[in-house]
């Protein structure tokens, strides 16, 4: 299945998060990098949303009989 948009942003900072608090659990990372993405401006979102896009291609040309 390809990575949507937040995933991409959330595999990108979760290591800068983690480092910053080693005590964070994973939900709790992902509770903090969920505010953050909500707080990105549109304008850095759309790269993840691009990047996205292009990993979704990449997923079809590769299986273009995945149903999901």
């Amino acid at each position: 299945r390809p990575t949507n948009a937040f995933i991409l942003f959330r595999r990108e900072n979760h290591g800068r998060i983690f480092q910053q608090n080693p005590y964070l659990s994973n939900n709790d990372v992902s509770k903090t990098l969920g505010k953050e993405w909500k707080a990105l401006p549109e304008s850095e979102k759309e790269i993840y949303r691009q990047k996205a896009k292009s990993l979704q291609q990449e997923h079809q040309e590769k299986y273009p009989d995945y149903k999901f």
